[in-house]
């Protein structure tokens, strides 16, 4: 065994005390907050923290969470910029409710398709979901402001259509007629699974990817 010189081992020792002191100056800056509510993040367990600065002294740091949700921020002076994406392969939760909300809006607003059955089946997935944005969201979020965002879209929605001279046609155009009729005519079993599966994992419900 070769013995290390008085000098080399102190060498030794002051790198390893450089590289204790840069991991922990690392481990310190990625659990600073920005005063926002993804600091509470930087506590979570079993999230994968990353951030840095950009040669333009943009701030910039990533969240991975254990269910598969990335997000990424920027930060110059007071803007904060958020972005996120699911990829746990259950879908973006605010995407499935966007869908869901516009189609029971369209079922509402357009007599051509609608359907008492539909409105009742889709009124119990969007309390499903409702349940689970606030249980699982980051960013304050009440009920209550959930329905007034359903609100501000109802009454632009009927705007779009009384602008609309042949108002039935462009209901049954929609994007949305097909699910009117779907969650009107498929079976109970159908729905409750794919809605089953859709929340099956807690996790942050965010946008991206949307269709």
């Amino acid at each position: 065994m070769t013995k290390l010189t008085g000098l080399q081992l102190a060498g030794s020792m002051m790198a390893a005390v450089v590289v204790a002191f840069l991991s922990s100056t690392a481990s310190q800056a990625q659990r600073e907050p920005w005063g926002n509510p993804y600091d509470a993040l930087l506590e979570r367990p079993g999230i994968e923290i990353e951030n840095g600065t950009r040669e333009d002294g943009t701030l910039w740091r990533g969240f991975k969470t254990p269910a598969g949700i990335e997000i990424s921020q920027t930060k110059r002076g007071d803007l904060v910029s958020t972005f996120s994406i699911d990829h746990s392969s259950h879908g973006a939760v605010l995407c499935l409710w966007d869908i869901v909300v516009l189609t029971k809006l369209l079922s509402e607003i357009c007599p051509e398709l609608s359907s008492p059955k539909a409105e009742a089946r889709l009124q119990t997935a969007l309390d499903r979901i409702h349940r689970f944005i606030l249980q699982n969201a980051v960013e304050p979020v009440t009920i209550e402001d959930l329905e007034t965002s359903i609100q501000r879209r109802r009454e632009s929605e009927q705007k779009e259509l009384t602008a609309i001279e042949d108002k039935a046609a462009a209901c049954r155009k929609s994007d949305f007629a097909d699910l009117v009729t779907a969650f009107a005519t498929a079976p109970d079993e159908q729905l409750e699974k794919n809605l089953e599966e859709d929340l099956s994992l807690p996790r942050i419900p965010v946008k991206n990817p949307c269709l």
